[in-house]
């Protein structure tokens, strides 16, 4: 997953502070989610949490690291 990440952000494509331990989070972050939803809500909701998502780690988004 490291070279895929590298190439993403050599483009330009996310934010160059993206790490693969960030999408492992992200991954758990919409598993847990997903599996309290409800069948009926679970595409709409997780299409808005991927676009968010997207949105904050496209390049240009602001850094929250410590």
């Amino acid at each position: 997953m490291a070279l895929p990440l590298e190439r993403a952000r050599n483009a330009g494509i996310v934010r160059s502070d993206l790490s693969v331990d960030d999408i492992v989070r992200i991954a758990q972050m919409l598993q847990a989610v997903a599996l309290d939803l409800p069948g009926e809500e679970r595409d709409d909701v997780m299409s808005r949490a991927v676009r968010l998502l997207m949105e904050g780690i496209s390049k240009g988004a602001s850094s929250v690291r410590e």
